[in-house]
């Protein structure tokens, strides 16, 4: 491989790797194996390469094809041009990605079941979105009977990111047996819960407990 071949390889992967890091850090944050990142970063970075020679097509001229089809071996030209669509490119889908998951964009919020297919995701999300209030029963391990929480849902791992299953249950309360009813817990500001301890869970339209935020 000569060291022109080396610059156009470099200058098609790096731009494609900038976006996905983007959309990796600020949207999906799914982790993902060295073998992943080169074959999107490839992909990823021809579209960019492509699309930047398009951008500097002379629609005026006969070199169009020319143009385009060198768009993976124009040399160093439009490197700038790469690495700005790239950071506009990552950017869009981290907000895109972001906007299906809290339905922040309701043109995009019909496309969270069909992308994430988990009720984890999609439940925990409704929650979220329209404050619900959250009972959580737990496995109390070695003690007798189960724990009972109930409370706010402050943040929650997605599956669609590969993360470890857990929940912050904020502005929590914990169930009295002797009151037959929710007690505070003083000096508690929420209670993080893995799914695997979880015997079952409630989402309550009565929402929010009194007092939180």
């Amino acid at each position: 491989m000569s060291t022109d071949d080396l610059i156009n390889v470099v200058l098609v992967l790096a731009p494609g790797f900038v976006a996905l890091k983007i959309f990796q850090h600020f949207g999906t944050q799914r982790k993902r194996s060295e073998w992943e990142w080169t074959v999107w970063s490839i992909i990823v970075g021809a579209v960019i390469a492509l699309t930047v020679a398009a951008l500097r097509v002379d629609l005026f001229t006969n070199d169009v094809i020319a143009e385009l089809g060198g768009g993976l071996t124009f040399g160093t030209s439009g490197v700038v041009e790469r690495f700005a669509v790239a950071t506009l490119f990552g950017s869009v889908l981290a907000i895109a990605w972001r906007g299906i998951g809290s339905r922040a964009i309701p043109a995009l919020s019909g496309l969270t079941r069909q992308l994430t297919n988990s009720a984890w995701d999609h439940v925990l999300d409704e929650a979220a979105a329209q404050r619900f209030g959250l009972e959580v029963v737990i496995d109390a391990g070695d003690a007798p009977g189960d724990v009972r929480f109930y409370g706010s849902l402050g943040t929650f791992a997605h599956e669609r990111d590969e993360a470890e299953p857990w929940l912050y249950v904020q502005c929590v309360r914990t169930w009295d047996p002797g009151k037959k009813g929710y007690a505070d817990m003083p000096n508690t500001d929420g209670v993080l819960i893995h799914r695997d301890q979880i015997k079952w869970m409630r989402v309550t339209r009565q929402g929010t407990p009194a007092g939180c935020v």
